[in-house]
């Protein structure tokens, strides 16, 4: 599972970094200074939890590119959307809807490529090599 873990915070840093520049381009040198190791770890954080609720709901749901999209889901819901509506009622919007949600459209295909690559790590390479490494003797 670490594997897995590692390989969606990689995807969700590369992906967040190039869906920023190319689709909010000038949006995202207006709003913010750049790409922080804060939002660098918080990749690694995000794919940590995706791949970590995916290893959890997989014994109901199943193994799988459908549970590993659900995961990916109830992630980005609940470290996304949810942070954001109680920033919005506390201190009001101060972003206009139409970038939040192109930001959060973007931030949920990201978050569920992610938990789909440590998906095929964890389910599909790993579960290749313990079942290789258990036969060969």
């Amino acid at each position: 599972m670490l594997l897995g873990v590692l390989l969606a915070g990689v995807v969700v840093d590369v992906l967040g970094y190039v869906a920023w520049v190319l689709f909010l381009g000038k949006m995202e040198a207006a709003l913010w200074t750049g790409y922080t190791n804060i939002n660098f770890f918080g990749g690694f954080i995000l794919g940590f939890v995706s791949v970590g609720l995916y290893a959890a709901i997989r014994p109901r749901y199943g193994p799988g590119p459908k549970t590993a999209v659900l995961s990916g889901l109830l992630c980005c819901f609940a470290l996304g959307v949810i942070p954001m509506l109680i920033d919005a009622f506390w201190h009001g919007l101060l972003l206009p809807v139409w970038f939040l949600a192109i930001a959060f459209g973007t931030v949920f295909v990201i978050v569920v490529i992610a938990t789909l690559a440590g998906d095929w790590v964890y389910n599909g390479w790993f579960r290749t090599c313990v079942s290789e490494k258990h036969h060969t003797r």
